[in-house]
């Protein structure tokens, strides 16, 4: 145990997780002050686990194009709270990078940083990541952006890209109550400093058979601010996921999670 008198003292608290099968997810909060005397509570590891701007070590991780290099590294298992700052042993992932519809680069990890002409044009980057038992949500994740950039010269800039977040109430064990309707609410988010409008449309569908049948749920929402009328069958099993935002200059985000959290 350590004890400090410096009232200015800021801490960082981490979480991680580890399986030679799984992977390891390397989560941390934000700095903060505790104050003496004061009593404070923090919920960690809580679905559901997704791609978000999620907290790095030394700031948060931003997806951004530095001259003709694109710099892009997602946190796809991101908790509640945007917590995740890497994913390392991870056997069940994939990139690819299509340019203009073309397949340009396919990778067997999570990060890509890879020169490309200077010229503008259309690109779709898709991540996917399969996580093995002792895992038993956000087994299978995929994120997919496609945007448009060309050269940003001597400065790094920001990719036009956002993210969609899942955000049940959920008990402490990730868990929402089988035969129940549930508004599950949603958060359209653009990474931070980029340079996006919010989205035009929103289009949410829900399995209850890990993927293997969809649904088209019910959204209402605007801007950032979404949500979707979900409705729960009767028996325990999982709910999973899959979203796709268009925003007014066609930049698209697609999400989806496989057992994104449990009904019990």
């Amino acid at each position: 145990m350590y004890y400090a008198v410096d009232s200015a003292l800021e801490w960082r608290m981490q979480f991680d997780q580890t399986d030679l099968d799984a992977g390891v997810i390397d989560s941390w909060e934000e700095l903060a002050r505790f104050e003496a005397g004061e009593c404070y509570e923090q919920q960690w590891n809580q679905a559901v686990f997704g791609p978000a701007a999620s907290t790095a070590t030394f700031g948060v991780n931003v997806q951004s194009r530095y001259g003709d290099s694109l710099q892009i590294a997602p946190a796809l298992l991101a908790d509640h709270r945007a917590r995740s700052g890497g994913l390392s042993l991870s056997p069940g992932a994939q990139t690819r990078l299509f340019r203009d519809g073309e397949l340009i680069k396919e990778l067997d990890e999570l990060n890509l940083f890879l020169d490309v002409p200077a010229e503008s044009a259309r690109y779709r980057v898709e991540f996917e990541l399969d996580r093995p038992l002792p895992a038993e949500l956000s087994t299978h994740v995929e994120l997919a952006w496609e945007f448009v950039s060309a050269s940003s010269g001597d400065e790094s800039v920001a990719l036009p890209i956002s993210y969609v977040r899942f955000l049940p109430e959920l008990d402490q064990d990730s868990a929402a109550q089988k035969g129940a309707k549930l508004v599950l609410p949603i958060r359209v988010e653009a990474q931070p400093e980029a340079e996006v409008s919010g989205p035009e449309s929103l289009t949410v569908e829900v399995s209850y058979d890990d993927g293997q049948s969809w649904s088209e749920a019910t959204v209402e929402g605007e801007g950032a601010a979404w949500s979707a009328q979900l409705e729960h069958p009767q028996q325990s099993g999982f709910v999973s996921l899959r979203a796709v935002a268009i925003d007014a200059d066609d930049n698209v985000v697609e999400t989806t999670i496989i057992r994104a959290y449990r009904l019990q």
